[in-house]
């Protein structure tokens, strides 16, 4: 079985989260990487975060997403960085 775009840019988007936690010392509870269903608007994938005992989210579009399978910097990198800094 072959993943989209979408599902390897958010495997790569869940490992760049862990290895920030890891970086900032925080240890992890939860990470998550969801889109569909009723609990995120459409065409958004959101990364949910609980860490040292506090928790938080970032929503990225399905492009930026996608993106993330070919990108190893960028926008998103620095969005989810500053998510981990708000979970110190």
């Amino acid at each position: 079985m072959t993943l989209s775009l979408l599902e390897r840019g958010r495997l790569r988007i869940i490992a760049h989260a862990r290895e920030e936690l890891e970086i900032a010392g925080l240890p992890s509870q939860s990470i998550q990487c969801k889109y569909g269903g009723t609990l995120t608007p459409p065409g958004v994938v959101r990364l949910l975060i609980s860490a040292g005992g506090r928790s938080g989210h970032a929503d990225f579009t399905f492009d930026e997403v996608e993106e993330c399978e070919h990108i190893v910097v960028g926008e998103i990198w620095y969005r989810i960085s500053a998510l981990i800094e708000k979970l110190k």
